[in-house]
């Protein structure tokens, strides 16, 4: 997960010319337009107890985890901006 690249991946690219569009119409009319951003933390899924587990057992790995992710949700926030 670490070695995967930040950049916003090629196919992102379409939904991200929509936000674009959305944006620049909004900030002519003087309208705030919310953007996305996801981080991979597994609170709807069956992963959960691992990695409230891990949260305790092993907080560097948990910590490498939510940095790698939250470096990946920002280039998807970067491209909204």
């Amino acid at each position: 997960l670490e070695r995967q690249p930040t950049a916003l991946p090629p196919q992102a690219e379409p939904g991200i010319a929509g936000v674009r569009a959305a944006v620049e119409a909004a900030r002519e009319a003087g309208i705030f337009v919310v953007g996305w951003g996801d981080v991979a933390y597994p609170g709807s899924s069956p992963y959960v107890t691992l990695f409230l587990i891990a949260m305790a057992t092993e907080p560097e790995l948990i910590h490498r985890y939510m940095e790698v992710t939250t470096k990946g949700a920002l280039s998807f926030i970067r491209a909204q901006i």
